[in-house]
């Protein structure tokens, strides 16, 4: 058993650092420790309230920040990139993040940025384009993207 079966998300979890600790081991139960249930009742909050789907299998070594420690990205439902830390407090909190209940450790402060990706746009356009008449979709495909036809998820 991981930490990641703890959770309500097990499939989400398993894929990150902290969800592949041991909780249970019956060959080695030296080996064991269970998470604390703080943190996992945190994870369960946490994708709840940010509507996380996915752990993203993709190179984000363009969000990521050397100087952070236990950083996780995780894809909301909009397609937007959340970016997680969790270190010690007398390490501070980059401008950017804002800091969030507890993910990792209680001792430790967790972080959270939401980063918007070409995905999480696409998406808001396809809601706008919906709900605006033919003709201002055209305007805003122009403007946009300099074509001068709908555009194919309008």
């Amino acid at each position: 058993m991981k930490y990641s079966d703890r959770t309500k998300y097990p499939k989400l979890f398993k894929q990150c650092y902290w969800g592949m600790f041991t909780a249970a081991d019956p060959v080695r139960p030296e080996r064991a420790q269970e998470p604390d249930k703080a943190i996992v009742a945190a994870r369960n909050r946490f994708v709840e309230e940010y509507k996380i789907v996915a752990y993203p299998k993709m190179n984000l070594d363009r969000v990521r920040l050397d100087q952070l420690d236990h950083q996780e990205f995780w894809e909301d439902d909009q397609g937007r990139i959340v970016h997680l830390f969790s270190h010690h407090p007398t390490l501070g909190v980059p401008p950017e993040f804002r800091v969030i209940y507890s993910l990792y450790s209680q001792s430790q402060v967790t972080g959270l940025r939401i980063v918007e990706t070409l995905r999480s746009k696409r998406k808001l356009l396809k809601a706008v384009f919906k709900k605006v008449p033919e003709e201002v979709a055209l305007i805003i495909n122009l403007f946009i993207t300099g074509a001068r036809k709908r555009p194919r998820y309008a």
